[in-house]
């Protein structure tokens, strides 16, 4: 949808990710309408597992999110080196990490605005969305912005393809509900686990027919150290119709918590060795906050919306992207991300 930038907010100390929306989407009036809602409405989730957005608005005809910056890495990066190093992610560290996911999905699916639910819906839990911090915690990043790339007149080529893999079958044919959000993060999980993407394909439709038609297989059909009680708590989360599934996001949550997960045979400890030094650091260190959810995150910072306009500009002369911005007139020097 545009570019993220590491930026320095002046005055506030601290380092943001700094998004800023293509200029050609800025041309639609609808995307503007849905994109000013859309940053109201993520700046009202504070969570400690969703990336909290700090600020949102347009400047020069460029839509911008100001965001938490997050030190680390997502999760389709680490499944990516799990893949090539062909080792599996230890089950007790994949399930921490949904679990926590499924915390911060259940806080925004029960988010109401003066007595009245908002009813949100993610429609895009994918690996590339769930990032890992360098201290340990686990956050959902996105949610502001999901419901607009849904949208047929702004889908961005290339990108359905990318998330389609983990839809829920009634979200391809556009509907969905907080069940929607469940169905695809026990898919997310159930690739943690396995290593592998649940539903795979070439094209959209041979995607679609997979999410509606594969049939689901255990997980421990592929990695030997997933207990059968957590086969049974995904196959159930995986169930294709809403109303066999996990009724929430916390509902799953707790079953994926209770269920006893044994010491695995092939890793030291409970990570798996070829996992990337700097994550493994750092999810190492303490393995209380891994594995009972204790959280790392910083403390909120509510969005005020009569504090003055940040003045963002690059934050690493030494790196070799090097944009400068100053807002709110978007004047860029250096070479694009």
């Amino acid at each position: 949808m545009g570019e993220l930038y590491r930026a320095r907010a002046e005055g506030a100390g601290r380092d943001v990710a700094l998004k800023v929306v293509r200029a050609d989407l800025a041309q639609s009036p609808m995307f503007k309408a849905m994109f000013l809602e859309e940053g109201r409405i993520a700046s009202l989730l504070h969570h400690p597992n969703l990336v909290r957005v700090d600020g949102f608005g347009e400047a020069d005809g460029r839509f911008y999110l100001c965001m938490e910056l997050v030190e680390g890495r997502n999760a389709a990066a680490l499944v990516d080196h799990c893949r090539k190093t062909r080792d599996l992610l230890a089950p007790r560290f994949a399930v921490y990490i949904a679990e926590q996911v499924a915390r911060g999905l259940h806080h925004a699916h029960r988010l109401e605005v003066d007595g009245q639910p908002l009813r949100l819906v993610h429609r895009d839990v994918s690996p590339g969305n769930i990032l890992l911090s360098n201290q340990g915690a686990v956050k959902l990043t996105d949610f502001g912005v999901a419901r607009i790339r849904r949208e047929k007149s702004l889908t961005v080529a290339g990108m359905r393809k990318g998330t389609l893999r983990y839809m829920a079958p009634e979200q391809i044919q556009n509907l969905t509900d907080p069940r929607s959000d469940v169905f695809s993060l026990a898919a997310v999980l159930w690739e943690l686990l396995v290593g592998r993407p649940l539903f795979e394909g070439t094209t959209d439709a041979q995607l679609a027919d997979a999410v509606r038609n594969q049939p689901i297989a255990a997980p421990s059909e592929y990695a030997a150290d997933v207990p059968p009680a957590l086969d049974a708590v995904l196959l159930h989360a995986l169930e294709r119709h809403p109303r066999a599934r996990f009724q929430t996001a916390q509902d799953f949550a707790e079953a994926i918590r209770s269920r006893p997960i044994p010491p695995p045979s092939t890793y030291a400890g409970n990570i798996p060795l070829a996992l990337d030094a700097v994550v493994l650091k750092a999810l190492d260190r303490n393995p209380r906050a891994r594995y009972l959810g204790a959280s790392q995150s910083q403390p909120v910072v509510p969005w005020n919306e009569s504090a003055p306009a940040f003045n963002v500009r690059e934050a690493a002369p030494d790196s070799p992207v090097r944009p400068t911005w100053h807002l709110p007139s978007f004047t860029k020097s250096g070479r694009e991300a």
